[in-house]
């Protein structure tokens, strides 16, 4: 395989992962919801009932998971654009293919060439 094969192989291993983590903290968010409901039904205060569940401390992890998971979407986009260019895949054929514009890969493939800061 090329670099970038194995490069866009990692990305998806990640982002699957990082899907599996997403689905693992929603269904834990889901349980923790049930529980403020019943403690707000029960007429709890609603800051009481929120903190005593756990629903603020579930939508911190679940905001910290939704960033992981859309970060690795994100790096997955970048290898592809680089990879399918290397084959000789236009940005325009490839934006065709996965249903957005070519003036968002390229503005991708720059961010993606740019250091961070």
């Amino acid at each position: 395989m090329t670099s970038h094969r194995d490069a866009i192989v990692r990305q998806l291993e990640l982002l699957l992962e990082a899907s599996r983590r997403t689905r693992e903290h929603l269904r834990s968010a889901e349980a923790v919801l049930r529980r403020a409901i019943k403690r707000l039904e029960q007429g709890e205060p609603i800051v009481t009932a929120l903190r005593e569940s756990g629903a603020f401390q579930s939508a911190h992890v679940i905001n910290e998971t939704l960033t992981v998971l859309e970060r690795n979407r994100r790096d997955l986009r970048s290898a592809v654009i680089f990879g399918t260019g290397e084959e000789g895949v236009s940005l325009g054929q490839l934006a065709r293919e996965i249903g957005v514009s070519r003036q968002l890969l390229q503005r991708v493939a720059k961010e993606a060439r740019e250091p961070s800061p």
